[in-house]
């Protein structure tokens, strides 16, 4: 068999990337998975072509005609915070690794001019692991003044493992990055009220309340969070009835929360807690067009959840919905939070320019 690999995905709790390696099978799936012990039932079906169907995609054929192609994900646990600071002309770099990679790590930084001239680092202090058997976080500090640093300036820095080569993300900021926007008054309110401490808790909040209310712990962090983005927002989930979309006297569709801005206009989106079935974006995309029809303006949709959706987000361009998951979600609260407003916005905004808006076909 012949394989391949490359950088996917953060795992689950947004820090440590997983890694691909693609196996040409020449084989059909069933067969593959039988082999590994792997049945339906283990993956929450009833059959391969039930799962066909949760896909989209016929990998498994009842013809047995379907060659795959597999691809095998895992995490290697040492990785830098991409979103380091520079506060004092000092790089300040987090860190986290087992303690088995922790020993075998080193570190480079570069250091890029306005003039796209750079100038690399000494390897970079990496401390010997307080944990050997689990998860160490652990500071890395580069004074950046010997390198010029100053307007126009950039660092990067990256690990690198023994045997395991280079790993990724790289982590990266510029000159006067932290606190970019100017000061926010509502910003600085919340930091003294208990939202701010509860915010990070309820983006990743996957429970389901108790009692089948409108909303729960997620949808109020992401209302806090779109307020704190500026956004106009209008949270529908408050009251049952007020998701309900009406044209005329019937109930044509429903969505979660109204958003507004000039940069993309007006979106609907959905809150769900797990990875969402194609159906549910296939009924909000048809949300947004009948109300793109009734407003003669055009209407964005996005569906959001406290789970990583990355693997997701190119079939769903697709079908023209924006999944906004747990990364982005922790990314824009951090921005934000760091001063960054600007970024965490344009962030939010790129997410959603990537679709075309009902109404712009």
């Amino acid at each position: 068999m012949k394989g391949s690999h490359r950088l996917s995905v953060p795992d689950e709790d947004g820090f440590f990337p997983r890694y691909l390696y693609g196996i040409q099978t020449g084989r059909v799936a069933e067969e593959v998975f039988a082999d590994a012990g792997v049945d339906p039932s283990h993956l929450q079906f009833e059959s391969w072509q039930e799962l066909d169907a949760w896909i989209g995609f016929p990998y498994f054929d009842p013809n047995k005609k379907t060659r795959i192609n597999l691809q095998l994900a895992f995490p290697i646990y040492a990785a830098l915070d991409r979103n380091p600071i520079a506060p004092g002309g000092v790089l300040h770099l987090t860190a986290r690794a087992h303690g088995h990679l922790q020993g075998q790590l080193r570190g480079r930084a570069r250091v890029q001019a306005g003039d796209q001239s750079w100038k690399g680092s000494p390897p970079l202090a990496i401390p010997p692991p307080e944990h050997p058997e689990g998860i160490n976080t652990f500071s890395v500090r580069l004074p950046l003044d010997p390198f010029g640093w100053g307007p126009h300036h950039a660092v990067s820095a990256r690990l690198f493992h023994d045997q395991l080569g280079t790993l990724e993300p790289v982590a990266s900021t510029r000159y006067g990055y932290l606190n970019s926007s100017p000061p926010d008054p509502l910003l600085a309110a919340l930091r003294h009220f208990g939202a701010h401490e509860l915010i990070q808790s309820f983006l990743a909040d996957r429970r389901q309340p108790k009692g089948n209310p409108t909303y729960g712990p997620f949808e109020a962090g992401v209302v806090w969070l779109l307020g704190m983005l500026r956004f106009r927002t209008v949270p529908l989930f408050l009251w049952r009835d007020a998701e309900s979309l009406k044209v005329g006297d019937a109930n044509t569709g429903s969505a979660d929360i109204l958003v507004h801005d000039p940069e993309f206009g007006l979106v609907i989106v959905d809150c769900t807690r797990s990875i969402p079935p194609l159906e549910k974006g296939a009924k909000l995309r048809q949300t947004a067009l009948d109300l793109a029809e009734v407003l003669n303006e055009p209407v964005r949709c996005a569906v959001t959840a406290p789970v990583r959706l990355t693997m997701l987000r190119a079939a769903w361009g697709f079908h023209g919905v924006a999944l906004i998951d747990n990364d982005d979600l922790t990314a824009m609260r951090e921005l934000a939070d760091g001063g960054n407003l600007d970024q965490a916005r344009a962030r939010f905004t790129a997410l959603i320019d990537n679709l075309a808006a009902v109404g712009d076909l």
